[in-house]
């Protein structure tokens, strides 16, 4: 398959390049959430960087670098047209050249002044996807949990307390993010715990509805015994 040359601004290789690697760039962007844990945001895509790599041959190798480093001196963006890829806007950012030693016939190591091997990156100028991003902190929505529990015979209440109180911070670590709070979940998160034998939910009172933005968090936490004769 004959390739047509690539070109950058009005530089057209000689050669194209023998390596050519594209790198896609994704844009993330972390918050932290006020003691909790955090969550990641996609911005989008961003920027494309393109890599080549070959080597300029024979007598006019040096002058072929020479011609694109002043392309590369130029500012601004430029056109690069790749024979496979769609046609950008680009920006040149690096370019180096780098001479391999080789032996001659004399076994003697020499430098190769007619094949400099070379390497250069060009740097998307812009990418449409996107074009404007907000970011925007959760609305905290702070939830009383209050709960009594009933434990099983010989284990000791306070140890059980602890555990639940520790469930319940960990159920609201900030992955909730835009998601309900149900009363199911949360009865059901306080009967697993190790020791449990009955609970009691006093509060909150209803779920919480799922609604974008909103970031449940936990308040304040109360939990106490449950009175023998209450026990169901």
């Amino acid at each position: 398959m004959l390739l047509k040359p690539m070109r950058f601004k009005d530089y057209t290789w000689p050669h194209n390049p023998e390596i050519y690697a594209v790198e896609y760039r994704r844009q993330i962007a972390a918050h932290k959430i006020p003691l909790g844990g955090w969550y990641l945001q996609d911005l989008g895509r961003t920027y494309r960087i393109f890599r080549g790599e070959g080597t300029f041959a024979g007598e006019r190798a040096y002058e072929e670098f020479q011609t694109l480093a002043e392309v590369f001196d130029q500012t601004g963006p430029g056109l690069l047209v790749h024979p496979v890829w769609r046609t950008v806007s680009a920006y040149f950012v690096t370019l180096e050249l780098m001479e391999e030693p080789k032996r001659d016939d004399g076994r003697r190591i020499v430098i190769d002044g007619t094949s400099p091997i070379l390497s250069c990156t060009l740097r998307e100028d812009h990418y449409d996807v996107l074009t404007d991003v907000q970011v925007k902190a959760p609305a905290a929505v702070e939830m009383d949990v209050s709960a009594e529990l009933a434990v099983r015979e010989g284990t000791d209440f306070s140890a059980v307390k602890a555990a639940a109180e520790q469930a319940l911070a960990s159920f609201f670590s900030g992955r909730r993010l835009g998601g309900p709070v149900l009363l199911a979940e949360l009865g059901d998160l306080l009967y697993h715990v190790e020791g449990v034998e009955n609970y009691r939910l006093l509060a909150p009172a209803a779920d919480l509805a799922a609604e974008d933005g909103t970031l449940p968090m936990l308040g304040r936490v109360t939990v106490t015994e449950m009175e023998a004769d209450d026990d169901v």
